[in-house]
Order: structure tokens, then sequence, then C-alpha cells
């Protein structure tokens, strides 16, 4: 009986700590992702800790034609705002 409540313990405490450090983990990924908002710079959409390079870390797409989509979504603007990684 005794052994079965420890248990039990164990498993609330892993569960709470495995939350938290979840949660830790993902603000971590998006801190800093209303940092272009805030300096009124347009941006395009970050994807948590990809930012906005997932396809070239998956070897979906060249850099170059990452930055080329990017040159082209900004047309009109004097600079634009990207995340990479993070």
């Amino acid at each position: 009986m005794y052994s079965s409540s420890i248990a039990g313990w164990w498993t609330y405490i892993s569960t709470l700590c495995l939350v938290i450090t979840v949660t830790i983990v993902y603000y971590f990924c998006v801190s800093t992702f209303k940092k272009w908002e805030k300096l009124n710079v347009p941006y395009i959409k970050p994807i948590p800790l990809f930012g906005n390079i997932l396809n070239q870390a998956l070897s979906k797409s060249h850099a170059l034609e990452f930055y080329n989509k990017f040159y082209h979504e900004f047309t009109g603007h004097r600079y634009g705002g990207l995340f990479q990684m993070r």
C-alpha cells in the first residue's frame, strides 16, 4: 500500500515537471515573436523553434528561394523582418 502511494506521487511530480518544462521551452521559443510588430516592421509570421526557416531546415527549399520569396513579399516596403530559428 505504501509503495503504490509513492508511485502515484512520483507520477504526479513527473507530470508536473514535464508540463512546467514544456511551458518554459515554448515561452523561450516564442518570446521574441513580437519584436517586429512592436517596431512596426512588416514581417512573416514565424513558426515556434524554427522561425521562418522551417523549409530550409528540412531541406525542402534553398536559402536563395526563401530570400527571393521574402524580397517579393515585402515589395513596396523599405525593409522587412524575419526570424531565423527560435
